[in-house]
């Protein structure tokens, strides 16, 4: 039986099935979780509301919450000898890692329209692409898009090698990373 919620489920409101780490009781000394596919349809699960939130575009996140549902060993990802908590943060690094490459790719896209616009637009006679202060701004960007991007490629290696330390740590920052020059990129 699962009994709880989880929360930050990206299209939580729209999915059949969610992936799940929950706490297996099985009479051992040290309890272990296991992933569990749930159906979102079975009896004891429901949907929250969606998460008012920023930069996603046209997805939303949601919260699940599961009251004594059932879920038997044919639910259990990897069979009940599985380490539940590894394979999420396994999971979780390479989903880390793609966002933050999504979040690269959208200050290049940014970047690219700011370009074309500024060179579309004049101002004080001349192109705002040739202001000195709108120079500096988009060299600024592009110098931490290629920050990003550098960092990119290291991260990118060791999700595909499934190295989680000391990567793990420097996953998470690049994609705080990213999406702190996402946010600033669009605002600039």
């Amino acid at each position: 039986m699962i009994t709880g919620s989880k929360a930050w489920i990206t299209n939580a409101n729209h999915l059949d099935v969610c992936l799940l780490a929950a706490r297996i009781k099985d009479g051992e000394p040290n309890s272990r979780f296991g992933l569990f596919l749930v159906d979102a349809h079975t009896p004891g699960v429901s949907k929250g509301k969606p998460f008012e939130t920023m930069l996603r575009g046209c997805s939303n996140l949601g919260e699940l919450f599961f009251q004594d549902v059932r879920a038997g060993e044919d639910r259990l990802l990897g069979g009940p000898a599985a380490s539940g908590i590894s394979q999420a943060a396994r999971t979780l690094s390479v989903t880390r890692t793609l966002y933050a490459a999504r979040c690269v790719a959208a200050c290049e896209l940014a970047l690219h329209k700011a370009i074309a616009y500024l060179g579309e637009r004049q101002g004080f006679e001349k192109s705002l692409f040739d202001l000195p202060l709108v120079k500096v701004k988009l060299a600024t960007v592009k110098m931490q898009i290629k920050v990003a991007r550098a960092f990119a490629g290291k991260c990118l290696v060791a999700a595909r090698e499934g190295i989680a330390t000391p990567w793990g740590c420097r996953k998470c920052l690049w994609k705080r990373l990213c999406g702190r020059y996402n946010v600033r990129c669009a605002d600039e």
